[in-house]
């Protein structure tokens, strides 16, 4: 048998130990007596895999989700050295061709997804959507819907729905009647209580038609107001001076080395220049950044190079150092307000607040130019958000956020005048919670305590600064009064408001859902309203991401993409 088995089962180790050397009763002749395999269990252990059986069907979706996950395209399934490294992994496992790949398992997997997704909208009371468009490399327009609610468990949830292609001319009239058959296709054309897009007017013309209140997105508008600030000539000289003074590095191979040297000579960090992109204010922030990083390594180069006429005059270094100081707390904002994994809308007030009030506010230590971008920057955020809609959704917004509901950055009649906004809202609500049970003081005393002690921290932890802290904490170090006992005769909606008032406010970096799940019995009507609010988000960022996505999905190698398998592959990518 020994001999049999070298000489037709090469692959399977056997063993040549003479066990003649083992006496009979000993143990390690009686463990490899328990270890010798039978013909049948040789023969299962090198069978190839079923297509039913449980080992194939767990190797087959680990690299689905390979394939999904990381944006393969689906053409590696046919590659040799992929197939290869499987065969080595796992001899017994087939790996099916790209085409079935194609025609069954990636429609199989994206019906499964998508059946959860739905049942997930199903059960959701209000949600906001999203959207934007893109051109891939085929010339091919893409529109995307994204969608973000706070579930039954104060989760915020994020999902994207949708990419799509838009064969039409992208005018109001079209994106209205491509939306609107997503929507219903969906099922939560009633469930939309607003969108939010950037400020094309395309775009803000097309929720108008749809009857869908319309959000500008923050991210775009601080792009708009800076780039208006940008717009000086001194300033645009500057910057030019210093795109000229990136290319001359980036052009020439001679020059970097030169730069990585001068950095090893300096210990400087060996980061590369970076280049600005005349559509993204950040890019030019980057730019500048590093600049100054490298200010000596640069200056360095060219001083030994002939080149001089590069370099930047020491006026201007300070020039470009204050515009660094103006532009940072606004990559701060853009950065934290452009999350989707958690309620971003109700800290838009309180941080155009900041921005408008400390960041631009006016210096007589500035030169002139750097007050001239203040001035444009300030005066084009000040005009922006004064539609009533909009101006109410971020009062209500900001109030019932529990960290920053006493509200300290604004005057007393603000304050009065966002509490009446709270008030009208639940007022409208109040008709549907006619039949809830209602809490006695005890009641409210026990569960106002407890919940006090679980969302708060430790008195002798002391915990470190947050981005949300960081950025806007110096606006809530003012103390505000306190507010009215609560009164045994008050409205369901005045008691609400009346013990919210009186509630310490959370740590600002703290999870406000967390907060408000905690306390679901004590606040029926507001949980109602932050339920509607929270699922605002601030900015479009969402679906532009899924742009990011779909460049990693329809580039050269597959430029024959379909576009509806390329919607299948990005879906699966966001929600599995």
């Amino acid at each position: 048998m020994v001999y049999h088995m070298k000489r037709h089962h090469k692959e399977i180790e056997i063993g040549t130990e003479d066990s003649s050397s083992e006496q009979p009763g000993s143990s390690k002749a009686t463990d490899e007596k328990e270890k010798q395999l039978t013909l049948g269990e040789v023969t299962e252990k090198t069978a190839p895999f079923t297509s039913t059986s449980i080992n194939h069907k767990r190797l087959l979706d680990a690299t689905t989700a390979f394939v999904t996950h990381s944006l393969q395209p689906l053409s590696i399934v046919d590659e040799p050295s992929f197939r290869h490294l499987l065969m080595v992994a796992e001899p017994r496992f087939k790996l099916p061709h790209r085409t079935h790949f194609t025609d069954k398992i990636i429609p199989a997997k994206y019906d499964a997804v998508r059946a959860t997704v739905k049942k997930q909208l199903g059960e959701m009371r209000h949600c906001v959507i999203t959207t934007d468009l893109w051109t891939s490399l085929q010339q091919r327009a893409y529109a995307s819907l994204t969608v973000h609610f706070v579930d039954g468990g104060f989760t915020f949830q994020s999902k994207c729905l949708q990419t799509m292609e838009i064969t039409q001319v992208h005018t109001a009239e079209s994106l209205r009647e491509v939306l609107t058959n997503l929507l219903r296709d969906w099922k939560i054309s009633s469930k939309v209580c607003g969108a939010v897009t950037d400020n094309a007017s395309n775009m803000v013309n097309t929720f108008r038609l749809l009857g869908i209140q319309h959000f500008p997105c923050i991210a775009h508008t601080l792009q708009l107001a800076i780039e208006k600030g940008l717009d000086v000539p001194r300033v645009q000289r500057i910057l030019g001076r210093c795109k000229k003074l990136v290319s001359h590095f980036k052009k020439s191979t001679k020059e970097t080395y030169k730069l990585r040297e001068k950095q090893s000579m300096l210990k400087l960090p060996k980061h590369a220049l970076t280049q600005d992109c005349v559509t993204r204010w950040g890019s030019t922030l980057s730019m500048l950044e590093r600049l100054m990083e490298q200010q000596a390594a640069i200056a360095a180069v060219l001083m030994e190079g002939r080149v001089r006429h590069l370099m930047t005059e020491g006026d201007d270094w300070v020039l470009i150092e204050s515009l660094v100081s103006i532009l940072k707390p606004f990559q701060s904002a853009t950065e934290m307000m452009g999350g989707s994994k958690y309620p971003t809308l109700s800290t838009a007030k309180p941080v155009k607040h900041k921005l408008i009030t400390r960041t631009l506010k006016e210096d007589e230590n500035y030169s002139s130019a750097v007050a001239e971008v203040k001035r444009k920057i300030k005066h084009d955020l000040q005009q922006r958000y004064q539609d009533d809609s909009v101006k109410k959704l971020l009062d209500v917004s900001v109030f019932i956020d529990p960290r920053y509901k006493k509200l300290p950055f604004l005057d007393a009649d603000d304050r009065k005048l966002i509490v009446d906004e709270v008030e009208d809202e639940l007022l409208a609500l109040e008709g549907d919670m006619l039949d809830d049970v209602e809490v006695d003081s005890e009641t409210v005393v026990d569960i106002t305590e407890r919940t006090s002690e679980e969302t708060s921290e430790p008195p002798a932890k002391k915990k470190k600064e947050g981005p949300i802290q960081k950025l806007i904490g110096e606006l809530f170090q003012q103390t505000s009064q306190s507010p009215h006992p609560l009164s045994p005769h008050s409205s369901k909606v005045a008691r609400e408001l009346e013990l919210y008032k009186a509630e310490k406010p959370p740590d600002l970096d703290s999870i406000p859902l967390v907060w408000w799940n905690a306390r679901k019995l004590l606040y029926p009507l507001m949980c109602k309203l932050v339920e509607k609010c929270f699922a605002f988000v601030a900015t479009s960022v969402p679906s532009e991401c899924l742009f990011s996505a779909c460049g990693n999905v329809i580039v050269d190698k597959r430029n024959c993409l379909k576009p509806e398998n390329a919607d299948k592959l990005i879906f699966l990518h966001e929600n599995s």
